[in-house]
């Protein structure tokens, strides 16, 4: 089992994933039921046990909405402005599988945080040593999914 770094002291992935849960239980998530369905899915599948534990957490807390309802939610295919930990960034959620420049893995460290988030908010996510962050989201813009066939827009 993967332990992280907190407060200087080491905690297992269970422990910390129940301690983020209880600091954001009124945090505001969405999801629609198919990208709850696909995320569960996803997490289950996923070698890092606290980013698995957290997007479980993330789901359970979440309310879930029509699509027509996730105005200002990051959704799959969202472009997203953010900042993490102070440094900034934008990029469209993507699954795993069409990932490539300017896209973020929904099952990405930073992918895994900022989906069901809303325009405006911050929560406290792990960065890759295992330190809580501020994550924010600036904007949301809902962009079509790629057709069959053709290349991804890249973001610039």
């Amino acid at each position: 089992m993967k332990a992280l770094h907190h407060a200087n002291a080491l905690l297992p992935a269970e422990e910390f994933s129940a301690r983020w849960a209880r600091l954001h239980q009124h945090v505001a998530f969405a999801f629609s039921a198919s990208e709850a369905h696909y995320v569960r899915t996803a997490a289950l599948a996923l070698d890092d046990d606290l980013l698995a534990l957290l997007l479980l957490k993330k789901l359970k807390i979440a309310a879930e909405r029509q699509l027509s309802g996730l105005s200002g939610v990051v959704t799959m295919n969202s472009l997203v402005r953010f900042s993490f930990g102070g440094d900034s960034g934008i990029g469209r959620l993507v699954h795993p599988s069409s990932c490539g420049p300017g896209s973020l893995s929904v099952v990405s460290q930073v992918g895994a945080g900022l989906a069901g988030m809303r325009t405006g908010q911050t929560i406290l996510w792990p960065d890759g040593q295992g330190e809580l962050r501020p994550l924010s989201v600036d904007t949301v813009e809902r962009v079509p999914a790629p057709k069959a066939g053709t290349s991804s827009e890249q973001v610039r």
